[in-house]
Parts: structure tokens; C-alpha cells; sequence
């Protein structure tokens, strides 16, 4: 036993036997701990209270804004659930404030924000695995979110047809869980 903590229960062995004889009140036990407490650790110890820290939530879908093309990752399939989520609600957002621009572009931009990846990279030419994956997502949410035929959205995803055609089939899925996200959206 080390020496302070044998003082300590010398300490609290002197307060119980007081107390025992009806002399000392609680609030005389709590003093004696406080002034232990003091000699030992230091007075600065005692004059605050201490901070209970909160947990941070640490977002899962990692900030690639300021990353080449060929840099980007692939994102675990959690991390992708949740920016599909984050890409639907802001475009959700989108239209309700501007319901008359193009449905299109919102989404590129609802994408590249959820995804957080620049939108000139997602939608380069780069044939990067993190930058292909991300770029199909958003054809395949523009095929099924939108009323745009796939030629269209193939065009303002800077690709043609066919390889919305193949997103849409490849990537299908991953919204069967967000059926009721996409129907609140409404925009079909």
C-alpha cells in the first residue's frame, strides 16, 4: 500500500470512528476528503468542476473535395448507404427551393456534396474506381429519381445512354431500402 493511499484510509478511518460517536456531521467527512484531496493532488485540482465530454460522432463518408480524380476512394458500402441518403435528401431540398431549374443538375451538385467529392472530378473523364462508382451512383439516381430519359441524364453526366442503362441495372440494388425516400421526393 502505498503511502497516500494508506493516509487516505487512516483519513476515513478517523472520520468513522467519529462519526460512530455522533460528533462529526456528513458534511465534515466530505470537508476531510476535499482537504486530503488538496495536500495531496494540489488546491487547483478542486477549483473547477470537472467537464464531462460528449462523444463526437465522426462522420463516415470521408471529405475528398481537394483530391485528384485518380486519388478519390471507394467508399465502404455504409459510408455509400449514407450519401445516397445525404444525395437524396439534398436534392429533395433542391427542389423544393427551385422546382423549376434543371433536375439534372441538381442532382450532380446533391451528389458531389453528399459524396464530398468536387463535381468537375466526379464528372471528368477519369476512369478512377472511387470516381466511376460515385459518377454511376448519380446516373442511376438520375434514371430512377427523375423523369429524364436515360440519354438525357447519360448527357448531363457527361456520358451516353448506355452507360446510364448500365448503372441504372448494375446499381439498383442499393435503393430497394430508400423505396420510401424516393417516393416522398416526388419528382417523377
Amino acid at each position: 500500500m502505498t503511502a497516500a493511499r494508506a493516509e487516505f484510509h487512516r483519513l476515513q478511518l478517523a472520520s468513522a470512528g467519529s462519526a460512530v460517536r455522533g460528533v462529526m456531521a456528513p458534511s465534515e467527512s466530505i470537508a476531510g476528503r476535499r482537504t486530503f484531496a488538496a495536500s495531496r493532488f494540489g488546491a487547483g485540482m478542486l477549483a473547477h468542476k470537472p467537464k464531462i465530454e460528449c462523444s463526437v460522432v465522426r462522420d463516415i463518408v470521408p471529405d475528398q473535395r481537394r483530391r485528384e480524380a485518380r486519388d478519390v476512394r471507394r467508399l465502404s458500402s455504409d459510408a455509400e448507404s449514407v450519401a445516397i441518403r445525404r444525395a437524396l435528401a439534398g436534392f429533395a431540398r433542391a427542389r423544393a427551393i427551385r422546382p423549376t431549374d434543371n433536375a439534372l443538375l441538381q442532382l450532380r451538385h446533391a451528389v458531389s456534396e453528399a459524396f464530398k467529392v468536387d463535381e468537375d472530378e466526379i464528372f471528368s473523364p477519369s476512369l478512377a474506381l472511387g470516381v466511376t462508382r460515385i459518377r454511376q451512383i448519380a446516373m442511376m439516381l438520375g434514371c430512377v429519381v427523375t423523369s429524364a430519359p436515360r440519354g438525357e441524364v447519360g448527357r448531363r453526366m457527361c456520358r451516353d445512354r448506355s452507360t446510364a442503362w448500365y448503372a441504372e441495372k448494375r446499381l439498383q440494388h442499393l435503393i430497394v431500402g430508400m423505396a420510401s425516400t424516393i417516393g416522398q421526393l416526388g419528382v417523377r
